[in-house]
């Protein structure tokens, strides 16, 4: 993978962690509660998971 790879890796992780937040404001802005951010949160994951 080289040294490059590794870099890249953390560098989308940090990216994708960052975008979470627009999410969540937006999902706050329509309404959704705390609870309900985290439980489609969850939801997601699980769903993307299990393919």
């Amino acid at each position: 993978m080289g040294k490059i790879g590794p870099i890249m890796m953390i560098a989308v992780s940090a990216a994708l962690w960052g975008i979470i937040a627009i999410f969540v404001r937006k999902l706050a802005l329509l309404g959704f509660t705390s609870m309900e951010i985290v439980t489609l949160r969850l939801y997601t994951l699980f769903s993307v998971n299990l393919r």
